[in-house]
């Protein structure tokens, strides 16, 4: 239609003739001539001719054109292209049902035809997407994946192809790995970071298991916890392109075409035995590609346009690299109060069985969050069948349970050393049954609460080893820890047995005692070291001048019982007793 203004530019702005105007236009002189005399007829100059469009020009021209087209009945031509797209289903047949429906309205087969064919080109129309500087990451792997074959066996595998581009400056990264599971999807995508120097505030992924656990119509798209933690890491958001949707991420599926040119299809012919070979040879291909001037947009490069356009836009890395570490989300905690990574068993608190908790494994540690907070942390074991329980976790009475085997127990005294693993063997040499030493074991574990405590205590009054005494009845001696040596106990009867009681404190010192308070209650103890008090007796001598209450250290012939603060005294006394206390007289 743009040759008809030119028709009528010629006719009413030049002297030419028909022939003359026909043979520089290409057209029938009978057609410039017709033409001529419609314009004569209708009075139009080129004034008149200029400011109108083609079609309204060609309806002025040639009326008959448009008078003798006959209005058709339009069929629903999505409903066509639906029908179409079944399997055996013809143009032909999709006619014949439509004349059938609209009778003598209908169109002829050709202009059936014809006209889905127009509705079909407006069906591939496609939008030109604008990339901004350092916005979009899109990332994919190749269908078309390298050989690596074993040098011992010859046997050749396949492994993967990574690519990543970049939406603005179309910069292309490529790295070779094992598979497309999370360790190897979270290694590739760190390493194109560096590659590029930077971070964009969008990664566009497939919609592969590593990146996308799951979509839902409700929720959309779940990404898998291991890749969000990686993103919050970097600073930057997963925008996964849509389910089969390849021209969401248009950027990088031309990358890979061109990787698989490139680079693969120029290395077809070498042999490779390892993945690292393999992505040597393929470092100086990358830069080629990256190098090679494109047309269109003035043939610059990639690494050209990345200087200018992305690198500036990028966000900085963070100093050190991302750790890798696996999720697992939503496990509930069993009744046993563990939960399992690799066959493996850690303990939780135990007030949480029942709840979902999240399961964080790194290389060197397992960590439990519950609600995004860490409620557990224990060194990776990966041995199967395995438990890492902590005392914390377990339940009191589990965690007495727990206390009462000889494995706990001996090794708990051989780390403590000193005074408390010379007692547990001189007590295993002095009692032939090993189910008190045994108790007497665990009364220590349960009683004695630091080692510097213990070293307060170290006694040497037989001789032949250091000792103390718990603070119990004499009838609970043997079975509580008292080692027994030619029916004497260290201290008993030589004014050496004296308390461990780092609950004292010093008030007023003495010559040869001091005064010292626990709680609201006042003692005086034999000796005094420095804010500590060492509170016993021996012999008759009394800690509380002529009168004696509450049984507290050992008074002439009786026993102890209990020690201050712990709510229960029983002590035995020749002169009196009275219930819970007892008055000894000097």
């Amino acid at each position: 239609m743009q040759r008809l203004k030119d028709i009528c530019r010629w006719i009413l702005r030049t002297d030419k003739s028909d022939r003359a105007i026909g043979r520089s236009l290409g057209v029938s002189y009978s057609t410039v001539g017709r033409y001529r005399k419609i314009l004569t007829e209708q009075l139009l100059d080129w004034d008149g001719v200029e400011p109108l469009d083609e079609l309204e020009l060609d309806r002025r021209l040639n009326p008959g054109r448009h008078a003798a087209k006959k209005p058709f009945a339009e069929p629903d031509w999505s409903h066509v292209h639906a029908e179409y797209e079944r399997p055996g289903v013809t143009l032909t047949l999709l006619h014949e049902e439509y004349a059938l429906e609209v009778g003598e309205a209908g169109m002829s087969e050709t202009e059936f035809r014809r006209r889905y064919q127009r509705y079909a080109r407006t069906r591939g129309l496609v939008m030109r997407q604008i990339h901004y500087p350092g916005q979009e990451l899109f990332l994919d792997f190749s269908g078309m994946r390298p050989w690596i074959t074993d040098p011992k066996s010859g046997t050749r595998r396949q492994v993967e192809l990574f690519v990543a581009v970049l939406g603005a400056s179309r910069k292309t990264f490529a790295y070779a790995v094992e598979s497309q599971k999370i360790p190897d999807w979270i290694e590739c995508n760190t390493r194109a970071m560096a590659y590029f120097g930077g971070v964009t505030r969008y990664q566009v992924p497939d919609n592969l298991k590593a990146a996308v656990v799951r979509r839902t119509r409700e929720d959309g798209a779940l990404i898998n916890a291991t890749y969000a933690e990686f993103a919050a890491y970097y600073d930057t958001d997963i925008m996964p392109a849509g389910p089969r949707k390849p021209k969401h991420k248009a950027a990088v599926e031309i990358g890979v075409k061109l990787a698989q040119r490139w680079i693969l299809a120029r290395l077809r012919n070498r042999v490779f035995y390892s993945i690292e070979e393999l992505n040597q040879a393929m470092a100086p291909l990358l830069e080629r590609l990256n190098d090679k001037p494109m047309r269109g947009i003035g043939n610059k490069s990639r690494n050209t346009l990345f200087a200018e356009l992305d690198a500036p836009a990028l966000k900085p890395l963070p100093e050190t690299p991302y750790e890798f570490a696996e999720w697992k989300v939503g496990i509930t905690v069993g009744q046993d109060y563990h939960v399992t990574w690799n066959e493996h068993y850690y303990s939780v608190h135990h007030g949480i069985v029942g709840k979902k908790v999240n399961l964080r494994a790194s290389a060197d540690h397992v960590s439990v969050f519950l609600h995004g907070k860490r409620v557990a942390i224990h060194p990776r074991d990966d041995a199967p069948g395995g438990l890492s329980t902590l005392p914390e976790h377990m339940p009191p009475a589990h965690r007495a349970h727990g206390l009462d085997s000889y494995d706990t127990v001996t090794t708990w005294t051989q780390q403590q050393g000193g005074a408390i693993a010379a007692f547990f063997e001189q007590h295993l040499k002095h009692h032939a049954n090993a189910a008190q030493s045994l108790q007497a074991g665990c009364r220590l574990h349960q009683h004695v609460w630091s080692l510097e405590e213990c070293r307060n205590c170290q006694l040497s009054g037989t001789g032949e080893v250091a000792g103390w005494r718990l603070h119990h009845a004499d009838t609970d001696r043997v079975a509580e820890g008292v080692p027994v040596v030619d029916g004497l106990w260290p201290g008993a009867g030589r004014g050496l047995g004296k308390r461990c009681c780092t609950g004292f404190r010093c008030v007023q010192r003495h010559d040869d005692v001091c005064d010292c308070q626990y709680g609201n209650r006042h003692f005086r103890a034999e000796r005094c070291c420095g804010n500590q008090c060492h509170v016993g007796l021996a012999g008759g001598r009394l800690a509380c001048g002529r009168w004696r209450r509450y049984g507290l250290g050992y008074c002439g012939a009786g026993r102890y019982r209990g020690w201050p603060g712990a709510g229960y005294f029983w002590a035995y006394c020749r002169q009196q007793r009275r219930g819970r206390t007892c008055q000894c007289q000097q």
